[in-house]
């Protein structure tokens, strides 16, 4: 097992520059690397910050290491024989902890767990189960004076397995049918989970998604509320927030 000190020396001496190396657990950028200096890497030195999967690391792996840090992309073969190996370390790693998030499901003007009920009941009545439980639902935390364009009414989260509102619709202007809408909306990424196409873009709204969601019976009505209404009521927020 590698110590910081006897990786940064094995580093030094393959890549011939002073190199210093700080463990982490950045599991999303396990390698960052910042030049000690002007100039490349290779002459400057560098500062490493590694994921702490890297103590583990076999010599070749040091070796591709260092020869990435030398040569860049140009190193082919060290290069992808280095993603590889991070990948693999990275997919063993375990899963993380979901965060705690404390549920606020009554707001000023809606309360969130009956409408979902509701929807629950009328749309999905035989949908949920132990093997695939119903989502928790919660007001987020979003500021409401974000521009229209950039809204999201709502969000599911497969890992939390929860579905967060945009506060923006708790408000009495925002009529139950659109935020039911809304959270069938939410409640169909559970029913119809995201997936890799045939070409390993990520399918969010799957001909499924999209045929149930059509056949929602009041699908015309928010759509038309939406365009309509949704940007008076984010206006009016917005200058009640100033």
């Amino acid at each position: 097992m590698w110590m910081a000190n006897s990786l940064a020396q094995a580093l030094t001496q393959e890549l011939d520059a002073p190199v210093q190396v700080q463990f982490t657990r950045n599991r999303s950028t396990p390698v960052k690397a910042k030049a000690m200096g002007p100039g490349p890497f290779a002459k400057a030195g560098v500062h490493l910050s590694l994921h702490g999967f890297f103590k583990d690391a076999p010599p070749g792996t040091v070796t591709d290491l260092a020869h990435w840090l030398r040569f860049g992309r140009r190193a082919r073969a060290a290069c992808k024989r280095l993603d590889h190996w991070i990948q693999t370390q990275v997919a063993d790693l375990p899963a993380k902890a979901p965060r705690r998030v404390r549920l606020r499901t009554s707001g000023e003007n809606h309360d969130l767990m009956p409408l979902m009920e509701s929807v629950r009941q009328q749309e999905f009545p035989n949908a949920f189960s132990d093997t695939l439980p119903l989502p928790a639902i919660t007001w987020s935390q979003q500021s409401t004076k974000s521009k229209l364009r950039t809204l999201r009414l709502g969000s599911y989260n497969k890992t939390s397995n929860l579905i967060r509102i945009h506060p923006v619709l708790d408000d009495p202007m925002a009529p139950e049918f659109f935020l039911r809408f809304i959270i069938f909306h939410e409640l169909l990424h559970v029913v119809h989970p995201t997936f890799k196409g045939p070409g390993g873009r990520w399918v969010h709204h799957s001909k499924e998604f999209r045929r149930s969601e059509s056949q929602y019976p009041d699908y015309g009505r928010a759509l038309a509320w939406e365009q309509k209404d949704l940007w008076i009521l984010a206006k009016r927020r917005n200058k009640k927030e100033r």
